[in-house]
């Protein structure tokens, strides 16, 4: 048997109850202002955002990046709204390689990955959004 095998056969436990699945809260965060200093929060510790009232202009903001460790990932959902949304990383940070503080449009319906590549830059990754 292998070593992937041998730990797959094996019952995780947490405390006396088995865990069948994981399961990640949602935290709703509402698109709101025009800019970085008025845009919607992503709080530090969420990990699945669903982002609400996406509208012109409207934004959301990532925590500053070097309150996260390396490798915080979110996964954020633009769900509904009439239009995109800005994310906007914090006035020193960088979204996959835009200047400090640039803000990236994610489209109306869309999952975007954003994952802490270093304490400067976030890295994005985002799906095909289908239209509202």
């Amino acid at each position: 048997m292998g070593h992937f095998d041998e730990l797959a056969a094996k019952k995780v436990e947490s405390g006396s109850a088995l865990v069948n699945d994981l399961r990640l809260g949602v935290t709703s965060v509402a698109a709101a202002g025009t800019g970085l200093s008025d845009a919607g929060d992503i709080p530090a510790a969420a990990t699945i955002v669903n982002v609400t009232g996406a509208a012109v202009a409207a934004g959301i903001a990532l925590p500053d990046i070097t309150t996260v460790p390396v490798g915080k990932t979110y996964l954020i959902y633009v769900n509904g709204g009439t239009t995109s949304c800005e994310l906007y990383p914090q006035a020193a940070d960088k979204i996959a390689g835009g200047a400090d503080g640039a803000a990236f449009t994610i489209l109306v319906n869309s999952m975007n990955i954003v994952f802490k590549v270093d304490d400067t830059q976030w890295a994005l990754s985002e799906s095909g959004a289908a239209t509202a």
